[in-house]
């Protein structure tokens, strides 16, 4: 039995089902799921009232980034199995995603927020396929052209190439530098692999390597140190001056690039591995080692982006206290921050970043849905796991029931999916038609997403072992196991070190349609290709500062009429935890509050300011209701969602924490458990859907062998 249905749970299903597994004949697997649709925090809907336009509705922002092979890989495995014929609007891998090299901050700069594009070449591998690392010349000539496209040509109105443009890489003026710099890492590799030669061959010869190793590692960081200081005095009148926004990102890059390889240098974390530093707070971390530029550095957008982009605050507390500069509660440890980091700069394929055609829900988990049915898996939507119950004895303890409440009854066998424009979805709200229960659960508005919802479930029942499973899968979100596993927390130390150590937080999430267009923010003059990535920006009235113009999802919303928009805007970010319970209600109006006041107060002045007025106009906001509003009462007609439900809290990569997390199965602890979430020991160790992915996979090898730890992309980069 498989007790969830995000990405983790069915990745695992997904290879424990393969046609490659030599022992899929051997599972016979049901998905118990909470609610009336698939994806954990990746779920989406579609809003089917007439109003609305069948538009998307997300839990938040969801993009795939270059560097996840193991999602790119089920992706693709799961568009080719499904064979879909080519008149399909998603069709294959290629139709559901999109590649996107480019990003924006809008750096907070005497009073005004201007726009910092940053640019990220593209190159010519596909994501899913061959190992995690870039041959090493495909490596160094994609950094020369991060540099070309972002400093060296800075002056020129250029786009960078994407995937299947066919337009030329820029490369020619730096293949003579890329064979140098090529040619110089090749030597540093033979040298370190004679070094190991020596070291197992010769007598005392691993001392003498790591003797030698250790004092190479501090004269190359005190070397760093006197050269950025000597680029430093040369940079400094222009960076100080702060007219040059240029001279000053320029500094900034290096001095937080040179920065964390000093700190790598200096405590040997690239030969002890990046966990040795995850004690530390990267900011903490990386502090004494940034050269004293007044803070430039340490308080720029490019720091805040490392805490931003993962939602890394503790209790979700983004506030700056007065005199402070920076939030007390940003919190990321610094070995699983930099682990990221590198593998997102310099083992991406194709493009850094790949937006998805449609909603998440469209796009991964309705085929993924459509696939494992034909394979044979059983889904029970609606089914509530309230408790594990759990053998006692210090040995051979095993999950021995699973009690589950549930919600609604279908009148017959559950159909999840509707179509919109050709393509199965899942929509917003449960398809009431086929519940006994549907029109109560219609009339009284209940959320059966969220447990804590005033419902009370027309039958409960407990599901044991022997009889009704053999093995349990566990993918349910690390924030609701404190109310269901509470049997497995007393019993293992662990579990409780688990529960105690590794942190989740709240989200929120905000999108708006405006019917006109907007023109993308930090584009450079004359550029019109498509939306960035996301991009960042700060402000003290309102956390929505992660932001992504979404615009091209229109074209897969069948808007119809006068209203239909033209311009989408996400917002997320984290949401504070209050001091005492609050409902769902008051949680969504704080975060119609924040939405308010950003647009208000910030909105013209910074993503918007293509719309050329000095105030932001509510007009422009798509309102398809009979009664329209008028004003800011418009943004009632858009989507805004409080992620606060136990499993949809975000899990956070605190300082420390990795170290408590549990692998996909310890015998030890609960034979017949498999653990499967971006919560566990997967080896990136932090919220995202590739650490989901990849531990999904290591439970399914845990209980079948398959895959091989080999084929599991890039997890010998990683440590778990």
């Amino acid at each position: 039995m498989v007790l969830g249905g995000g990405m983790a749970a069915l990745s695992a299903v997904y290879d424990l089902t393969a046609p490659a597994n030599p022992r899929r004949d051997e599972f016979q697997i049901t998905v118990y799921q909470l609610g009336w649709r698939l994806g954990g925090k990746g779920a989406s809907g579609r809003n089917l009232d007439p109003a609305f336009g069948g538009r998307i509705e997300e839990h938040g922002l969801h993009n795939l980034f270059g560097f996840y092979d193991n999602t790119f890989r089920l992706l693709r495995g799961c568009y080719d199995e499904l064979a879909r014929p080519r008149s399909h609007p998603l069709a294959g891998w290629r139709d559901a995603v999109a590649p996107e090299s480019s990003a924006v901050f809008l750096e907070p700069v005497n009073g005004e927020h201007v726009p910092w594009r940053v640019y990220n070449p593209a190159n010519d591998h596909e994501p899913g396929t061959g190992g995690a690392l870039l041959p090493l010349w495909d490596t160094v000539v994609l950094a020369l052209e991060f540099i070309d496209l972002n400093w060296a040509s800075s002056v020129r109105a250029r786009t960078p190439p994407l995937p299947g443009d066919g337009a030329p890489h820029p490369r020619a003026a730096l293949l003579p530098v890329a064979a140098l710099v090529y040619a110089a890492a090749r030597a540093l590799l033979g040298l370190r692999q004679a070094s190991r030669v020596v070291a197992e061959r010769v007598p005392f010869g691993m001392m003498l390597r790591t003797g030698a190793v250790r004092v190479g590692e501090l004269a190359l960081a005190t070397a760093l140190r006197r050269a950025r200081a000597l680029v430093w005095r040369a940079a400094a009148p222009g960076v100080v001056a702060g007219r040059d926004h240029d001279a000053r990102r320029r500094w900034i890059g290096f001095n937080f690039g040179t920065s964390i390889m000093i700190g790598l240098l200096e405590d040997g974390a690239l030969r002890r591995g990046l966990d040795s530093i995850n004690e530390h707070d990267f900011r903490a971390w990386l502090t004494p080692r940034v050269h004293d530029d007044g803070g430039r550095t340490l308080d720029s957008v490019l720091m805040r982006v490392m805490y931003d982009s993962s939602f890394a605050y503790e209790d979700g507390d983004t506030r700056i206290p007065p005199g402070a500069r920076y939030a007390p509660g940003a919190n990321y440890e610094a070995g699983t921050l930099l682990r990221g980091l590198l593998r997102a700069s310099f083992t991406y394929k194709g493009a850094f970043g790949w937006k998805l055609n449609g909603g998440t829900g469209d796009v991964l988990f309705a085929p993924l849905y459509e696939l494992l049915r034909r394979r044979g898996v059983e889904f029970r939507f609606f089914h509530q796991v309230t408790a594990l119950r759990a053998s006692p004895g210090p040995a051979g303890r095993c999950v021995d029931a699973v009690e589950i409440a549930r919600q609604a009854t279908p009148r017959g066998r559950y159909e999840p999916l509707v179509e919109v424009e050709g393509v199965g979805c899942w929509p917003s709200q449960p398809r009431y038609e086929q519940l006994l229960e549907g029109d109560a659960l219609q009339r009284q508005r209940v959320d059966l997403e969220d447990p804590r919802a005033p419902w009370e479930p027309p039958a409960r029942f407990t599901l044991r072992r022997g009889d009704d499973f053999d093995a349990v899968i566990l993918g349910i979100s690390l924030g609701a196991l404190p109310g269901i596993c509470s049997e497995l927390i007393d019993q293992s130390p662990r579990w409780r070190a688990m529960i105690k150590h590794v942190k989740t937080t709240r989200t929120q999430a905000a999108q708006l349609w405006i019917d006109r267009p907007v023109r993308d923010a930090g584009a450079r003059d004359g550029e019109a290709r498509g939306q960035p990535i996301t991009g960042f920006w700060y402000s003290e009235a309102s956390p929505l500062n992660v932001w992504a113009d979404m615009s091209h999802l229109l074209a897969h919303e069948p808007w119809r009429g006068p209203s239909r928009p033209r311009h989408v805007s996400y917002f997320v970010s984290p949401m504070v935890d209050p001091p005492v319970f609050e409902g769902a209600e008051r949680a969504r109006a704080t975060v119609r509050s924040d939405l308010e006041t950003l647009v208000a107060e910030h909105g013209a002045a910074t993503v918007y300011r293509g719309l050329d007025e000095s105030a932001f106009p509510w007009r422009a906001l798509v309102d398809g209701r009979d009664e329209a509003g008028e004003g800011a009462a418009r943004l009632d007609a858009q989507y805004v969602r409080a992620n606060t439900a136990p499993s949809e809290r975000y899990v956070l990569s605190v300082a420390g924490s990795s170290r408590y997390r549990l692998p996909a199965h310890s015998p030890e602890e609960f034979t017949n458990l498999y653990l499967a979430g971006d919560w566990t020991r997967n080896g990136l160790n932090c919220g995202a859907m590739e650490s989901a992915v990849l531990s999904g996979r290591l439970a399914a090898h845990a209980l079948s062998g398959y895959p091989s730890r080999a084929e599991i992309i890039g997890l010998e980069l990683c440590e778990a």
